[in-house]
């Protein structure tokens, strides 16, 4: 595509954007879920609603409407920098440590498991086309919010500690980053037992 017509392509975005309703009621909970898979093994499990985090942890100054528009209209290649930065950044500024280990330790290293720069890029023109839907004077009924929520993203990652954590109840220290905001902490060792060939069935405990 000529850079011209890029251009125009992104003032239109960013001019119909600018007419989105913004309702703050509709943001999903942002959730992290940790699970303690073994001795060693800690699974994390977040949900989150990215736009709104690379939002406001690569442009703060941007009002929502700008921000989406813009990075919904830019090429694939400049896409997977910027999210390159906001994830440095994010995996930075996410840390879990033991509690009872000195306060001089190593937080644990964690291994990220980061959605496609295209399955950003159809969340950010998803969000920028919803909002225009909902906006009177450009296709949308009337602009009264909805109250459907917002699609979020599921990020992975694992931890492993080499000394294994503790069999019993462990205590860990977590420590997010600011632009995930509020964020539903979630934490469980599952409870596992086998259903052996000639049982016909097997009671568990749900807790």
């Amino acid at each position: 595509m000529p850079n011209t017509l890029k251009a125009l392509c992104a003032a239109a975005l960013l001019s119909a954007a600018a007419l989105l309703p913004l309702q703050a009621h509709e943001l999903p909970a942002n959730r992290l879920t940790l699970i303690q898979r073994d001795a060693g093994h800690l699974s994390l499990n977040f949900v989150l609603d990215y736009p709104a985090a690379l939002h406001r942890a690569l442009a703060a100054k941007q009002s929502d409407a700008e921000f989406l528009a813009l990075s919904a209209s830019l090429p694939l290649p400049e896409l997977e920098l910027m999210l390159a930065k906001a994830q440095a950044q994010f995996q930075m500024e996410t840390q879990l440590r033991v509690v009872s280990e000195a306060k001089n330790a190593a937080p644990a290293r964690i291994s990220w498991r980061w959605p496609s720069a295209a399955r950003v890029q159809q969340l950010l023109q998803q969000r920028v086309m919803e909002g225009l839907t909902r906006s009177p004077g450009l296709g949308g009924p009337s602009g009264r919010p909805s109250h459907a929520h917002p699609e979020v993203l599921e990020i992975q990652a694992e931890c492993v500690w080499s000394a294994g954590l503790r069999p019993a109840a462990t205590e860990l220290q977590v420590q997010l980053p600011a632009a995930f905001e509020r964020v539903l902490l979630v934490s469980y060792r599952p409870r596992q037992t086998w259903l052996e060939p000639g049982e016909s069935a097997k009671t568990v405990m749900i807790p």
